[in-house]
Protein backbone atom coordinates (compact mmCIF):
# COMPACT_ATOMS: atom_id res chain seq x y z
CA UNK A 1 0.00 0.00 0.00
CA UNK A 2 2.79 2.45 0.86
CA UNK A 3 4.51 1.61 -2.42
CA UNK A 4 1.27 2.45 -4.22
CA UNK A 5 1.10 5.89 -2.63
CA UNK A 6 4.81 6.41 -3.31
CA UNK A 7 4.24 5.65 -6.99
CA UNK A 8 1.20 7.95 -7.20
CA UNK A 9 3.16 10.65 -5.39
CA UNK A 10 6.00 10.31 -7.89
CA UNK A 11 3.61 10.76 -10.80
CA UNK A 12 1.76 13.69 -9.32
CA UNK A 13 4.82 15.53 -8.02
CA UNK A 14 6.13 15.62 -11.58
CA UNK A 15 3.08 17.62 -12.67
CA UNK A 16 4.47 20.60 -10.76
CA UNK A 17 7.98 20.35 -12.21
CA UNK A 18 8.71 23.07 -14.78
CA UNK A 19 5.08 24.15 -14.55
CA UNK A 20 6.12 27.62 -15.65
CA UNK A 21 8.55 26.34 -18.27
CA UNK A 22 6.21 27.69 -20.92
CA UNK A 23 3.94 30.73 -21.01
CA UNK A 24 0.16 30.45 -21.12
CA UNK A 25 -0.88 28.95 -24.45
CA UNK A 26 -3.11 30.67 -26.99
CA UNK A 27 -6.03 30.43 -27.41
CA UNK A 28 -8.03 28.80 -24.62
CA UNK A 29 -5.52 28.72 -21.75
CA UNK A 30 -4.44 32.31 -22.32
CA UNK A 31 -8.07 33.43 -22.64
CA UNK A 32 -9.07 31.83 -19.33
CA UNK A 33 -5.94 33.15 -17.61
CA UNK A 34 -6.76 36.67 -18.81
CA UNK A 35 -10.31 36.40 -17.44
CA UNK A 36 -8.90 35.24 -14.10
CA UNK A 37 -6.30 38.05 -14.10
CA UNK A 38 -9.02 40.62 -14.66
CA UNK A 39 -11.16 39.10 -11.90
CA UNK A 40 -8.23 39.10 -9.49
CA UNK A 41 -7.23 42.69 -10.16
CA UNK A 42 -10.80 44.04 -10.08
CA UNK A 43 -11.79 41.97 -7.06
CA UNK A 44 -15.04 41.05 -8.86
CA UNK A 45 -15.45 37.28 -8.92
CA UNK A 46 -18.98 37.20 -10.30
CA UNK A 47 -18.68 38.78 -13.76
CA UNK A 48 -16.04 37.23 -16.05
CA UNK A 49 -14.47 39.80 -18.34
CA UNK A 50 -11.98 39.58 -21.20
CA UNK A 51 -10.56 42.41 -23.31
CA UNK A 52 -12.86 44.89 -21.60
CA UNK A 53 -16.04 42.94 -22.40
CA UNK A 54 -18.18 40.49 -20.36
CA UNK A 55 -17.14 36.92 -21.13
CA UNK A 56 -19.76 34.24 -20.49
CA UNK A 57 -18.28 31.36 -22.45
CA UNK A 58 -17.80 29.18 -19.33
CA UNK A 59 -18.93 29.18 -15.70
CA UNK A 60 -16.31 30.67 -13.37
CA UNK A 61 -14.85 27.78 -11.35
CA UNK A 62 -11.60 27.61 -13.34
CA UNK A 63 -11.22 31.39 -13.16
CA UNK A 64 -11.59 31.26 -9.38
CA UNK A 65 -8.86 28.66 -9.05
CA UNK A 66 -6.51 30.68 -11.27
CA UNK A 67 -7.23 33.87 -9.34
CA UNK A 68 -6.35 32.01 -6.14
CA UNK A 69 -3.15 30.84 -7.80
CA UNK A 70 -2.32 34.45 -8.70
CA UNK A 71 -2.89 35.44 -5.07
CA UNK A 72 -0.54 32.70 -3.85
CA UNK A 73 2.19 32.82 -6.49
CA UNK A 74 1.77 36.01 -8.47
CA UNK A 75 0.32 36.61 -11.93
CA UNK A 76 1.98 34.25 -14.39
CA UNK A 77 1.78 30.79 -15.88
CA UNK A 78 2.72 29.04 -12.61
CA UNK A 79 -0.07 30.74 -10.69
CA UNK A 80 -2.56 29.99 -13.46
CA UNK A 81 -1.61 26.30 -13.56
CA UNK A 82 -0.82 25.39 -9.96
CA UNK A 83 -4.30 24.38 -8.83
CA UNK A 84 -4.97 22.73 -12.18
CA UNK A 85 -1.95 20.47 -11.49
CA UNK A 86 -3.36 19.91 -8.00
CA UNK A 87 -6.63 18.78 -9.62
CA UNK A 88 -4.70 16.25 -11.74
CA UNK A 89 -3.00 15.06 -8.55
CA UNK A 90 -6.36 14.66 -6.84
CA UNK A 91 -7.72 12.81 -9.88
CA UNK A 92 -5.06 10.09 -9.71
CA UNK A 93 -5.58 9.72 -5.95
CA UNK A 94 -9.37 9.56 -6.45
CA UNK A 95 -9.11 6.86 -9.12
CA UNK A 96 -6.97 4.77 -6.79
CA UNK A 97 -9.13 5.26 -3.69
CA UNK A 98 -12.50 4.75 -5.38
CA UNK A 99 -11.41 1.68 -7.36
CA UNK A 100 -9.46 -0.05 -4.58
CA UNK A 101 -12.51 -1.75 -3.09
CA UNK A 102 -14.32 -2.98 -6.24
CA UNK A 103 -11.21 -3.85 -8.30
CA UNK A 104 -8.57 -4.53 -5.67
CA UNK A 105 -5.56 -2.47 -4.65
CA UNK A 106 -3.27 -3.76 -7.41
CA UNK A 107 -5.72 -3.02 -10.22
CA UNK A 108 -6.56 0.38 -8.72
CA UNK A 109 -2.88 1.30 -8.59
CA UNK A 110 -2.31 0.09 -12.14
CA UNK A 111 -5.26 2.25 -13.25
CA UNK A 112 -3.54 5.27 -11.67
CA UNK A 113 -0.31 4.34 -13.51
CA UNK A 114 -2.16 4.00 -16.82
CA UNK A 115 -3.96 7.32 -16.38
CA UNK A 116 -0.92 9.17 -15.06
CA UNK A 117 1.35 8.05 -17.90
CA UNK A 118 -1.06 8.72 -20.78
CA UNK A 119 -0.15 11.58 -23.09
CA UNK A 120 -3.36 13.60 -22.80
CA UNK A 121 -3.42 13.39 -19.01
CA UNK A 122 0.13 14.75 -18.84
CA UNK A 123 -0.77 17.62 -21.15
CA UNK A 124 -3.96 18.53 -19.28
CA UNK A 125 -2.13 18.44 -15.94
CA UNK A 126 0.15 21.21 -17.22
CA UNK A 127 -2.30 23.39 -19.17
CA UNK A 128 -5.02 25.19 -17.21
CA UNK A 129 -8.27 24.26 -18.95
CA UNK A 130 -11.70 23.38 -17.61
CA UNK A 131 -11.32 19.75 -18.68
CA UNK A 132 -9.00 18.65 -15.84
CA UNK A 133 -11.38 19.90 -13.17
CA UNK A 134 -14.41 18.50 -15.01
CA UNK A 135 -12.74 15.09 -15.22
CA UNK A 136 -12.00 15.15 -11.47
CA UNK A 137 -15.57 16.06 -10.50
CA UNK A 138 -17.11 13.45 -12.79
CA UNK A 139 -14.78 10.71 -11.51
CA UNK A 140 -15.68 11.60 -7.93
CA UNK A 141 -19.39 11.66 -8.80
CA UNK A 142 -19.32 8.16 -10.28
CA UNK A 143 -17.16 6.75 -7.48
CA UNK A 144 -19.39 8.18 -4.76
CA UNK A 145 -22.54 6.94 -6.47
CA UNK A 146 -21.06 3.46 -6.69
CA UNK A 147 -20.43 3.53 -2.93
CA UNK A 148 -24.00 4.70 -2.35
CA UNK A 149 -25.42 1.88 -4.47
CA UNK A 150 -23.32 -0.76 -2.73
CA UNK A 151 -24.36 0.56 0.67
CA UNK A 152 -28.01 0.40 -0.37
CA UNK A 153 -27.69 -3.13 -1.77
CA UNK A 154 -26.15 -4.18 1.54
CA UNK A 155 -29.19 -2.89 3.39
CA UNK A 156 -27.84 0.53 4.35
CA UNK A 157 -28.85 4.02 3.37
CA UNK A 158 -26.05 5.42 1.26
CA UNK A 159 -27.52 8.92 1.51
CA UNK A 160 -24.22 10.58 2.47
CA UNK A 161 -22.52 9.08 -0.59
CA UNK A 162 -25.39 10.33 -2.76
CA UNK A 163 -24.93 13.82 -1.33
CA UNK A 164 -21.19 13.66 -2.12
CA UNK A 165 -21.94 12.48 -5.66
CA UNK A 166 -24.43 15.30 -6.08
CA UNK A 167 -21.93 17.85 -4.75
CA UNK A 168 -19.39 16.65 -7.31
CA UNK A 169 -21.96 17.01 -10.09
CA UNK A 170 -22.76 20.51 -8.86
CA UNK A 171 -19.08 21.47 -8.98
CA UNK A 172 -18.93 20.01 -12.49
CA UNK A 173 -21.78 22.36 -13.44
CA UNK A 174 -19.83 25.29 -12.02
CA UNK A 175 -16.87 24.17 -14.10
CA UNK A 176 -18.40 23.53 -17.52
CA UNK A 177 -22.14 23.93 -17.35
CA UNK A 178 -24.95 21.44 -17.90
CA UNK A 179 -22.65 18.77 -19.30
CA UNK A 180 -21.42 18.26 -15.72
CA UNK A 181 -24.88 17.01 -14.79
CA UNK A 182 -25.95 15.37 -18.04
CA UNK A 183 -23.03 12.95 -18.39
CA UNK A 184 -23.09 11.35 -14.91
CA UNK A 185 -26.89 11.23 -14.74
CA UNK A 186 -27.14 9.50 -18.11
CA UNK A 187 -24.43 7.00 -17.14
CA UNK A 188 -26.05 6.25 -13.78
CA UNK A 189 -29.47 5.71 -15.36
CA UNK A 190 -28.01 3.41 -18.03
CA UNK A 191 -26.08 1.45 -15.40
CA UNK A 192 -29.10 0.98 -13.15
CA UNK A 193 -31.23 -0.02 -16.12
CA UNK A 194 -28.58 -2.62 -17.04
CA UNK A 195 -28.78 -3.92 -13.46
CA UNK A 196 -32.59 -3.73 -13.54
CA UNK A 197 -32.48 -1.60 -10.40
CA UNK A 198 -33.82 1.80 -11.47
CA UNK A 199 -36.02 1.93 -8.38
CA UNK A 200 -32.96 2.99 -6.36
CA UNK A 201 -33.20 6.44 -7.91
CA UNK A 202 -36.66 6.91 -6.44
CA UNK A 203 -35.55 6.57 -2.82
CA UNK A 204 -36.96 9.64 -1.03
CA UNK A 205 -33.78 10.11 1.02
CA UNK A 206 -31.65 10.01 -2.12
CA UNK A 207 -33.87 12.48 -3.95
CA UNK A 208 -34.04 14.72 -0.91
CA UNK A 209 -30.25 14.79 -0.59
CA UNK A 210 -29.17 14.64 -4.21
CA UNK A 211 -31.35 17.16 -6.02
CA UNK A 212 -30.97 20.12 -3.60
CA UNK A 213 -27.20 19.60 -3.22
CA UNK A 214 -26.52 19.27 -6.95
CA UNK A 215 -28.68 22.22 -7.94
CA UNK A 216 -27.75 24.31 -4.91
CA UNK A 217 -24.05 24.11 -5.75
CA UNK A 218 -24.40 23.93 -9.52
CA UNK A 219 -26.77 26.89 -9.87
CA UNK A 220 -25.30 29.07 -7.10
CA UNK A 221 -23.24 31.34 -9.36
CA UNK A 222 -25.96 31.53 -12.03
CA UNK A 223 -28.56 32.68 -9.51
CA UNK A 224 -26.29 35.07 -7.65
CA UNK A 225 -25.16 36.73 -10.86
CA UNK A 226 -28.66 36.85 -12.29
CA UNK A 227 -30.09 38.59 -9.22
CA UNK A 228 -27.23 41.10 -8.93
CA UNK A 229 -26.19 41.83 -12.53
CA UNK A 230 -27.73 44.94 -14.17
CA UNK A 231 -28.85 42.83 -17.13
CA UNK A 232 -30.35 40.19 -14.86
CA UNK A 233 -30.27 36.74 -16.38
CA UNK A 234 -29.47 38.01 -19.86
CA UNK A 235 -26.04 36.38 -19.65
CA UNK A 236 -27.74 32.98 -19.95
CA UNK A 237 -28.39 33.67 -23.63
CA UNK A 238 -24.66 33.70 -24.36
CA UNK A 239 -23.78 30.95 -21.90
CA UNK A 240 -26.47 28.40 -22.77
CA UNK A 241 -27.83 29.31 -26.20
CA UNK A 242 -24.48 30.12 -27.80
CA UNK A 243 -21.93 28.09 -25.85
CA UNK A 244 -24.09 25.10 -24.90
CA UNK A 245 -26.73 24.54 -27.55
CA UNK A 246 -24.77 26.49 -30.15
CA UNK A 247 -21.60 24.42 -29.73
CA UNK A 248 -23.62 21.22 -29.90
CA UNK A 249 -25.53 22.16 -33.05
CA UNK A 250 -22.86 23.95 -35.11
CA UNK A 251 -19.04 24.14 -35.15
CA UNK A 252 -17.77 27.16 -33.25
CA UNK A 253 -14.56 29.06 -34.04
CA UNK A 254 -13.75 26.50 -36.73
CA UNK A 255 -13.57 23.61 -34.25
CA UNK A 256 -15.57 20.99 -36.13
CA UNK A 257 -14.96 17.48 -37.33
CA UNK A 258 -16.62 14.25 -38.48
CA UNK A 259 -18.46 11.92 -36.12
CA UNK A 260 -15.32 9.72 -35.91
CA UNK A 261 -13.18 12.72 -34.84
CA UNK A 262 -12.51 11.33 -31.38
CA UNK A 263 -11.36 7.90 -32.54
CA UNK A 264 -7.85 9.06 -33.56
CA UNK A 265 -7.86 11.65 -30.74
CA UNK A 266 -8.55 8.91 -28.22
CA UNK A 267 -6.01 6.51 -29.66
CA UNK A 268 -3.32 9.20 -29.70
CA UNK A 269 -4.14 10.77 -26.33
CA UNK A 270 -4.32 7.43 -24.52
CA UNK A 271 -0.87 6.34 -25.69
CA UNK A 272 1.01 4.23 -24.74
CA UNK A 273 -2.05 2.28 -23.58
CA UNK A 274 -4.20 2.46 -26.72
CA UNK A 275 -3.39 -1.14 -27.84
CA UNK A 276 -4.74 -2.38 -24.50
CA UNK A 277 -8.20 -0.97 -25.19
CA UNK A 278 -9.08 -3.80 -27.55
CA UNK A 279 -8.64 -6.34 -24.74
CA UNK A 280 -10.57 -4.35 -22.13
CA UNK A 281 -14.15 -5.01 -23.20
CA UNK A 282 -14.44 -8.76 -22.65
CA UNK A 283 -18.07 -9.60 -21.96
CA UNK A 284 -17.32 -11.70 -18.88
CA UNK A 285 -16.02 -8.63 -17.04
CA UNK A 286 -19.50 -7.11 -17.09
CA UNK A 287 -21.53 -10.27 -16.38
CA UNK A 288 -24.62 -9.80 -14.26
CA UNK A 289 -23.40 -12.38 -11.74
CA UNK A 290 -20.06 -10.69 -11.25
CA UNK A 291 -20.82 -8.92 -7.96
CA UNK A 292 -19.52 -5.50 -6.97
CA UNK A 293 -16.62 -5.55 -9.44
CA UNK A 294 -18.99 -6.16 -12.35
CA UNK A 295 -21.42 -3.48 -11.18
CA UNK A 296 -18.59 -0.98 -10.92
CA UNK A 297 -17.29 -1.89 -14.36
CA UNK A 298 -20.77 -1.61 -15.87
CA UNK A 299 -21.11 1.89 -14.43
CA UNK A 300 -17.70 2.85 -15.82
CA UNK A 301 -18.50 1.35 -19.21
CA UNK A 302 -21.84 3.20 -19.39
CA UNK A 303 -20.12 6.47 -18.58
CA UNK A 304 -17.44 5.85 -21.21
CA UNK A 305 -20.07 5.08 -23.84
CA UNK A 306 -22.28 8.05 -22.98
CA UNK A 307 -19.33 10.47 -22.94
CA UNK A 308 -17.94 9.23 -26.24
CA UNK A 309 -21.33 9.37 -28.00
CA UNK A 310 -22.28 12.83 -26.68
CA UNK A 311 -19.04 14.48 -27.71
CA UNK A 312 -18.92 12.61 -31.02
CA UNK A 313 -22.34 13.83 -32.14
CA UNK A 314 -21.70 17.40 -30.94
CA UNK A 315 -20.73 19.70 -33.80
CA UNK A 316 -17.95 21.56 -31.97
CA UNK A 317 -14.96 19.35 -31.22
CA UNK A 318 -11.63 19.84 -29.47
CA UNK A 319 -9.17 17.13 -28.35
CA UNK A 320 -9.48 18.09 -24.68
CA UNK A 321 -13.26 17.59 -24.59
CA UNK A 322 -12.84 13.83 -24.41
CA UNK A 323 -10.72 14.00 -21.22
CA UNK A 324 -13.47 12.71 -18.84
CA UNK A 325 -13.31 9.41 -20.73
CA UNK A 326 -9.70 8.69 -19.75
CA UNK A 327 -10.17 7.62 -16.09
CA UNK A 328 -12.88 5.19 -17.20
CA UNK A 329 -10.65 3.69 -19.88
CA UNK A 330 -7.74 3.45 -17.43
CA UNK A 331 -9.93 1.48 -15.02
CA UNK A 332 -11.12 -0.88 -17.75
CA UNK A 333 -7.56 -1.47 -18.97
CA UNK A 334 -6.23 -2.03 -15.46
CA UNK A 335 -8.99 -4.48 -14.58
CA UNK A 336 -8.42 -6.55 -17.73
CA UNK A 337 -4.63 -6.46 -17.30
CA UNK A 338 -4.65 -7.57 -13.68
CA UNK A 339 -7.29 -10.19 -14.39
CA UNK A 340 -5.19 -11.74 -17.15
CA UNK A 341 -2.08 -11.62 -15.00
CA UNK A 342 -3.77 -13.23 -12.00
CA UNK A 343 -5.35 -15.96 -14.11
CA UNK A 344 -2.27 -16.44 -16.32
CA UNK A 345 -4.64 -15.74 -19.21
CA UNK A 346 -4.09 -13.99 -22.49
CA UNK A 347 -0.81 -15.68 -23.43
CA UNK A 348 0.51 -14.66 -26.81
CA UNK A 349 -2.21 -12.05 -27.38
CA UNK A 350 -1.31 -10.22 -24.17
CA UNK A 351 2.38 -10.31 -25.08
CA UNK A 352 1.54 -8.93 -28.54
CA UNK A 353 -0.46 -6.09 -26.97
CA UNK A 354 2.44 -5.09 -24.74
CA UNK A 355 4.84 -5.35 -27.67
CA UNK A 356 2.61 -3.15 -29.83
CA UNK A 357 2.52 -0.46 -27.16
CA UNK A 358 6.29 -0.57 -26.82
CA UNK A 359 6.79 -0.41 -30.58
CA UNK A 360 4.48 2.62 -30.86
CA UNK A 361 6.43 4.36 -28.11
CA UNK A 362 9.70 3.66 -29.95
CA UNK A 363 8.20 5.18 -33.12
CA UNK A 364 7.06 8.20 -31.10
CA UNK A 365 10.60 8.62 -29.78
CA UNK A 366 11.95 8.61 -33.33
CA UNK A 367 9.36 11.25 -34.31
CA UNK A 368 10.36 13.47 -31.37
CA UNK A 369 14.00 13.26 -32.39
CA UNK A 370 13.07 14.14 -35.99
CA UNK A 371 11.04 17.27 -35.15
CA UNK A 372 13.98 19.72 -35.44
CA UNK A 373 14.45 18.53 -39.02
CA UNK A 374 10.75 18.57 -39.89
CA UNK A 375 9.70 21.95 -38.48
CA UNK A 376 11.77 24.09 -40.91
CA UNK A 377 10.07 22.30 -43.80
CA UNK A 378 6.53 23.07 -42.63
CA UNK A 379 6.13 26.44 -44.44
CA UNK A 380 6.55 24.71 -47.79
CA UNK A 381 3.97 22.09 -46.78
CA UNK A 382 1.22 24.23 -45.26
CA UNK A 383 1.58 27.30 -47.48
CA UNK A 384 -0.06 30.58 -46.47
CA UNK A 385 -1.25 29.18 -43.13
CA UNK A 386 2.38 29.30 -41.99
CA UNK A 387 2.07 33.10 -41.67
CA UNK A 388 0.11 32.50 -38.46
CA UNK A 389 3.32 31.17 -36.85
CA UNK A 390 6.14 33.59 -37.74
CA UNK A 391 8.59 31.41 -35.83
CA UNK A 392 8.44 28.91 -38.70
CA UNK A 393 10.45 31.37 -40.78
CA UNK A 394 13.08 31.92 -38.07
CA UNK A 395 16.16 29.70 -37.46
CA UNK A 396 15.26 26.92 -35.03
CA UNK A 397 17.77 25.94 -32.33
CA UNK A 398 16.46 23.32 -29.91
CA UNK A 399 19.82 21.97 -28.81
CA UNK A 400 20.01 18.31 -27.86
CA UNK A 401 16.72 18.17 -25.91
CA UNK A 402 14.56 16.53 -28.65
CA UNK A 403 17.24 13.92 -29.35
CA UNK A 404 17.63 13.01 -25.67
CA UNK A 405 13.84 12.87 -25.17
CA UNK A 406 13.48 10.68 -28.24
CA UNK A 407 16.30 8.47 -26.94
CA UNK A 408 14.54 8.06 -23.57
CA UNK A 409 11.35 6.96 -25.35
CA UNK A 410 13.24 4.53 -27.59
CA UNK A 411 15.11 3.05 -24.62
CA UNK A 412 11.86 2.64 -22.68
CA UNK A 413 10.12 0.82 -25.53
CA UNK A 414 13.16 -1.35 -26.26
CA UNK A 415 13.41 -2.42 -22.59
CA UNK A 416 9.76 -3.45 -22.53
CA UNK A 417 10.19 -5.43 -25.76
CA UNK A 418 13.19 -7.24 -24.28
CA UNK A 419 11.55 -8.08 -20.95
CA UNK A 420 7.89 -8.68 -21.84
CA UNK A 421 8.25 -12.48 -22.09
CA UNK A 422 10.80 -12.88 -19.31
CA UNK A 423 8.99 -11.01 -16.55
CA UNK A 424 5.43 -11.24 -15.42
CA UNK A 425 3.31 -9.11 -17.69
CA UNK A 426 2.28 -6.85 -14.80
CA UNK A 427 5.92 -6.00 -14.08
CA UNK A 428 6.49 -5.19 -17.75
CA UNK A 429 3.40 -2.99 -17.67
CA UNK A 430 4.84 -0.99 -14.80
CA UNK A 431 8.10 -0.60 -16.71
CA UNK A 432 6.11 0.75 -19.66
CA UNK A 433 4.10 3.13 -17.48
CA UNK A 434 7.01 4.59 -15.56
CA UNK A 435 9.21 4.70 -18.66
CA UNK A 436 6.58 6.69 -20.55
CA UNK A 437 6.10 8.96 -17.54
CA UNK A 438 9.85 9.62 -17.51
CA UNK A 439 9.78 10.43 -21.23
CA UNK A 440 6.90 12.88 -20.84
CA UNK A 441 8.54 14.49 -17.80
CA UNK A 442 11.74 15.04 -19.77
CA UNK A 443 9.75 16.55 -22.64
CA UNK A 444 7.98 18.93 -20.23
CA UNK A 445 11.26 19.97 -18.60
CA UNK A 446 13.50 20.39 -21.64
CA UNK A 447 11.67 20.10 -24.98
CA UNK A 448 8.52 22.19 -24.55
CA UNK A 449 10.45 25.17 -23.11
CA UNK A 450 12.69 25.17 -26.20
CA UNK A 451 9.77 25.30 -28.62
CA UNK A 452 7.92 27.79 -26.43
CA UNK A 453 10.96 30.08 -26.43
CA UNK A 454 11.11 29.90 -30.22
CA UNK A 455 7.44 30.15 -31.20
CA UNK A 456 5.52 31.80 -28.33
CA UNK A 457 7.97 33.84 -26.25
CA UNK A 458 8.52 36.48 -28.99
CA UNK A 459 4.82 37.35 -28.99
CA UNK A 460 4.84 37.67 -25.19
CA UNK A 461 7.89 39.94 -25.41
CA UNK A 462 6.16 41.97 -28.11
CA UNK A 463 3.08 42.37 -25.89
CA UNK A 464 5.14 43.66 -22.96
CA UNK A 465 7.15 45.97 -25.22
CA UNK A 466 4.01 47.40 -26.83
CA UNK A 467 2.48 47.93 -23.39
CA UNK A 468 5.37 50.23 -22.49
CA UNK A 469 4.13 52.62 -25.19
CA UNK A 470 0.40 52.32 -24.41
CA UNK A 471 -1.32 53.85 -21.36
CA UNK A 472 -3.14 51.44 -19.00
CA UNK A 473 -6.51 52.47 -20.44
CA UNK A 474 -5.28 52.22 -24.05
CA UNK A 475 -5.25 49.31 -26.48
CA UNK A 476 -2.71 47.44 -28.60
CA UNK A 477 -3.55 46.97 -32.28
CA UNK A 478 -3.03 43.43 -33.56
CA UNK A 479 -2.52 43.34 -37.31
CA UNK A 480 -2.99 39.77 -38.51
CA UNK A 481 -2.23 38.38 -35.03
CA UNK A 482 -5.58 36.75 -34.36
CA UNK A 483 -6.80 34.69 -31.40
CA UNK A 484 -3.94 35.84 -29.16
CA UNK A 485 -5.32 36.64 -25.67
CA UNK A 486 -1.78 36.08 -24.39
CA UNK A 487 -1.16 39.67 -25.57
CA UNK A 488 -3.86 40.84 -23.14
CA UNK A 489 -2.46 38.68 -20.36
CA UNK A 490 1.20 39.68 -20.68
CA UNK A 491 0.63 43.22 -21.94
CA UNK A 492 -2.17 43.96 -19.47
CA UNK A 493 -3.88 46.01 -22.18
CA UNK A 494 -6.98 45.67 -24.33
CA UNK A 495 -6.46 44.74 -27.97
CA UNK A 496 -8.05 45.59 -31.32
CA UNK A 497 -7.71 43.17 -34.23
CA UNK A 498 -7.51 44.15 -37.88
CA UNK A 499 -6.77 41.97 -40.88
CA UNK A 500 -3.74 42.97 -42.97
CA UNK A 501 -5.84 42.17 -46.05
CA UNK A 502 -8.38 44.87 -45.22
CA UNK A 503 -6.69 48.19 -46.10
CA UNK A 504 -9.96 50.11 -45.67
CA UNK A 505 -10.28 48.96 -42.07
CA UNK A 506 -6.61 49.77 -41.43
CA UNK A 507 -7.07 53.27 -42.81
CA UNK A 508 -10.20 53.72 -40.70
CA UNK A 509 -8.52 52.47 -37.54
CA UNK A 510 -5.50 54.74 -37.98
CA UNK A 511 -7.41 57.79 -39.22
CA UNK A 512 -6.88 61.19 -37.63
CA UNK A 513 -3.90 62.30 -35.62
CA UNK A 514 -3.63 59.24 -33.35
CA UNK A 515 -0.35 57.37 -33.21
CA UNK A 516 -1.41 53.79 -32.52
CA UNK A 517 0.93 51.12 -31.20
CA UNK A 518 0.51 47.58 -32.41
CA UNK A 519 2.00 44.19 -33.22
CA UNK A 520 2.27 42.69 -36.69
CA UNK A 521 3.84 39.50 -38.00
CA UNK A 522 6.82 40.32 -40.19
CA UNK A 523 5.15 38.59 -43.15
CA UNK A 524 2.21 41.02 -42.93
CA UNK A 525 4.33 44.16 -42.52
CA UNK A 526 4.30 44.98 -46.24
CA UNK A 527 0.50 45.10 -46.31
CA UNK A 528 0.51 47.43 -43.29
CA UNK A 529 3.06 49.92 -44.65
CA UNK A 530 1.11 50.16 -47.89
CA UNK A 531 -1.70 51.86 -45.91
CA UNK A 532 0.04 53.78 -43.11
CA UNK A 533 3.41 55.13 -42.10
CA UNK A 534 5.12 52.70 -39.72
CA UNK A 535 7.82 53.38 -37.13
CA UNK A 536 9.44 50.16 -35.92
CA UNK A 537 9.88 50.09 -32.13
CA UNK A 538 11.02 46.48 -31.65
CA UNK A 539 11.38 43.29 -33.66
CA UNK A 540 12.23 39.69 -32.81
CA UNK A 541 11.06 36.17 -33.58
CA UNK A 542 9.06 37.21 -36.63
CA UNK A 543 7.02 39.91 -34.80
CA UNK A 544 7.28 43.69 -35.12
CA UNK A 545 6.09 46.24 -32.57
CA UNK A 546 5.25 49.45 -34.38
CA UNK A 547 3.87 52.95 -33.99
CA UNK A 548 1.83 54.42 -36.82
CA UNK A 549 0.69 57.76 -38.12
CA UNK A 550 -1.48 58.61 -41.09
CA UNK A 551 0.57 58.78 -44.28
CA UNK A 552 1.33 62.30 -45.45
CA UNK A 553 -0.29 63.27 -48.82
Amino acid sequence: MRLHWLGIGLFTASYFVALDGTGVVDYDEACYAEVARTMYLRGDYLVPESNGEPFFEKPPFLYWTEALGFHLFGIGSFGARFLNAAAATALLAAVYLLARRPLGASAAFFAAVVLGSSIEMNVLARVALTDTWLTLWLALCLGCFHRARERALAGGGGTLWVALAAASAGLAMLTKGLIGLILPCAAIICSLAWDRNLRLLLRPAWLGAGIPVALGIGLSWYLLLGFTHPDGFGFLRELFLEHHAGRFLAPMQGHGGPVVYYVPVLLAGFLPWSPFLFRSFAREQFAAAGGERARFLRLILCFAAVTFVVFSVAATKLPSYIAPLFPALALLVANAWRREDECAAGGRAASWTLGSAAAIWIALGAAIAAIPYLVPRLPAVIGDAAQKAPGLFEPLDTGTAPFVAGGVAIACGTLVLALRDRWQRAASGYVLGFGCWLTLLFIAMFVFPKYDAHFAAPLRAAAMTAAEHVPPDGAIVLVGVKHAPSVNFYGARRTHYVSPRNPEKIAELFAGSRREVGIVARGDLAALVSAVTVETLWTDGGYVVFRTAIRSP
